[in-house]
């Protein structure tokens, strides 16, 4: 890895040398092999264009200080067998519909952003790449999908991606993505099939496992963007201690989508911190949670939400549409909450909002200060609330509920402007 910074670090300051750096452009077909061979550092961009069916394979060529693209618009093989590094971006295949594979044996590092996808890609080589500085976007339908030999994408070497790591699935029915060594990335988004595909089949979801064995870091947003079928059921984050951005996992659209999801739990074992959570129909599982920036939003869940240690929520806590697949009552547990929103003075929306649930069990038996107020609308099964702690809340609405005993205990009542208005 040292090697691989020195030549970035090298190639950053050839940049800013001035206007001696110049592109070379291979126009295909080579009238001669002459026309693929490079000398062993470019200053400007490497740029592949023209039309042959042949592979094409560059020789020679070590460091390339600008980008590599390829604009070929039917080459179906390409081999780059001595690169180290590339400057800026490695752009590959979305220019070109007929590239099957290519091989960038020796690659270590690119100073920037790195695509891969096209229809009829199938297979590729990167087994030494390590670092990825701005982000890495795939898109390749086979080579993610059914007609690949193991349904598996994988970069072994790869450890860090500075910014976001996107993938776009594609209408298949089984996927494993894993990069068994990345440590850090500053984003994760998983999309659906994009609307120029033809509309999924009914029957059998995708399937989709994400491993991250390595993963000790999100500088952004951890996403699962909803999808009509696309259902990961399998999560493997077992390092994951720290997401900067939040957790987003959207739920699939279709019946048998939301049916496999709800069937799965999703575990992130060792998060102590995120900005936000958000998930439908997804079953998650924070063992270790103890504060969330923003807001906690929940909704279809089917099994219990149990956060042993969480302690602080930044903004709202929003629940709803929480019960078993049968509508048997699912429990709420919080036993060490203890404030939602703001605790400096002033005015703060932030609440808790339960609706639309059937609950065996309510625990925030630690809760204090919830800056705005706590709603809980359309919710059955429970015999008692109870929040024996809590010292500051200005409004408390109790709506379409029956049978529900209320029990409050205050501190400092006369200054803490607890329910100007209790509704039921």
């Amino acid at each position: 890895m040292k090697r691989s910074i020195y030549l970035l670090a090298n190639l950053a300051s050839l940049a800013t040398a001035g206007p001696q750096c110049v592109d070379v452009k291979i126009s295909l077909p080579c009238i001669d092999e002459a026309c693929t061979e490079l000398d062993e550092f470019v200053c400007g961009d490497v740029i592949v264009e023209g039309s042959t069916t042949q592979p094409v394979v560059i020789k020679g060529l070590k460091n390339v200080n600008g980008s590599f693209i390829l604009r070929s618009s039917n080459t179906t093989a390409l081999h780059v067998p001595h690169l180290e590094t590339v400057g800026l971006n490695l752009y590959l295949s979305f220019k070109n519909p007929m590239l099957q594979f290519f091989n960038f044996s020796k690659l270590i590092a690119v100073g920037n952003d790195v695509s891969i996808g096209g229809p009829e890609l199938e297979s590729y080589s990167l087994p030494l790449l390590r670092a990825i500085e701005g982000s890495l976007v795939i898109f390749a339908p086979k080579l993610l999908g059914e007609s690949s030999m193991d349904g598996k994408i994988g970069l072994t070497a790869l450890d860090r991606i500075g910014g976001r790591l996107q993938v776009q699935v594609p209408n298949s029915t089984s996927l494993q993505f894993s990069f068994p060594k990345l440590q850090s990335t500053g984003s994760f988004i998983l999309e659906p099939p994009p609307a120029l595909e033809p509309p999924a089949l009914s029957g059998s979801p995708l399937e989709i496992e994400l491993n991250f064995p390595q993963l000790l870091s999100v500088g952004g947003d951890f996403t699962v963007k909803a999808s009509e079928r696309a259902v990961v059921t399998s999560l493997k984050v077992d390092k994951l201690t720290r997401a900067e951005g939040g957790i987003r996992l959207l739920s699939p659209t279709s019946p048998e989508g939301i049916g496999l999801a709800q069937k799965k739990q999703l575990s992130f074992p060792k998060l102590n911190s995120a900005s936000f959570v958000v998930t439908s129909n997804y079953q998650t599982d924070f063992p270790v949670l103890l504060s969330v920036l923003s807001s906690f939003d929940v909704r279809n869940a089917v099994f219990d939400i149990s956060l042993p240690l969480l302690r602080d929520i930044g903004s709202n806590l929003n629940l709803q549409d929480l019960r078993g697949v049968l509508g048997e009552p699912v429990s709420v547990l919080m036993p060490k909450l203890e404030t939602v929103g703001s605790t400096v003075f002033g005015y703060d929306a932030s609440s808790i909002i339960i609706k639309n649930s059937t609950l065996a069990a309510l625990n925030m038996s630690m809760l204090t200060v919830v800056s705005s107020g706590i709603r809980v609308e359309g919710v059955k099964g429970l015999t008692n609330v109870n929040f024996p702690q809590l010292v500051l809340a200005f409004f408390l609405d109790v709506l379409i509920s029956r049978n529900l005993f209320l029990e409050f205990i205050f501190i400092n009542f006369d200054w803490c402007l607890a329910f100007p208005g209790l509704h039921f």
